[in-house]
């Protein structure tokens, strides 16, 4: 009797312990993916702005050179991008704040113009850009084993064609 309360109770014990393994397993996905959902928002707000400044710029392969200079790395609105991924050293504010293996995000933006060969036999060409983002960061695990790289990826194409009459004639 007295061995199996015992062997019940060391039954108990090791299904606690299992569940807690299992709870602090899903913290640490919850983080990662609170991170990452940050991650993608502000990465999404980013290509937003991209197709707003198209909208209001330039048209043509200005327009893409453009975009090119003020987005792709380095560039003027990227610092802005950057420090809210990263955080601004100063501040140490940020989408992943905390982590200090957080990686620049690297930004590029190249032209890919598109030809349509119309009905009529004229060619249409839409001026387009194709930009990647990537953003990376290394998270240590909570147990301190080896840290773990998380990348998000974003792939998306932008284009600049003015409706003009002759544009919509050409249709």
């Amino acid at each position: 009797m007295l061995l199996e309360v015992l062997i019940s109770i060391l039954l108990f014990a090791l299904g606690f312990v299992a569940l807690m393994g299992l709870q602090s397993r899903s913290m640490a996905v919850t983080s990662d993916l609170e991170y990452r959902a940050e991650v993608v928002r502000i990465t999404n707000a980013y290509v937003a702005k991209m197709w707003a400044y198209q909208a209001t710029g330039t048209v043509g392969s200005s327009a893409a050179a453009t975009l090119q200079t003020n987005f792709q790395t380095n560039g003027d609105e990227y610092v802005h991008f950057r420090n809210q991924i990263v955080g601004n050293p100063e501040a140490k504010s940020g989408a992943l704040p905390g982590i200090p293996g957080a990686l620049d995000p690297v930004v590029v933006i190249s032209p890919n113009p598109v030809v349509i060969t119309l009905p009529t036999g004229a060619n249409l060409v839409i001026d387009s850009v194709d930009v990647s983002i990537t953003v990376q960061w290394v998270e240590r695990n909570t147990d301190n084993t080896e840290p773990v790289t998380h990348t998000y990826t974003q792939q998306t194409s932008i284009g600049f064609q003015p409706v003009t009459p002759q544009s919509l004639a050409a249709i």
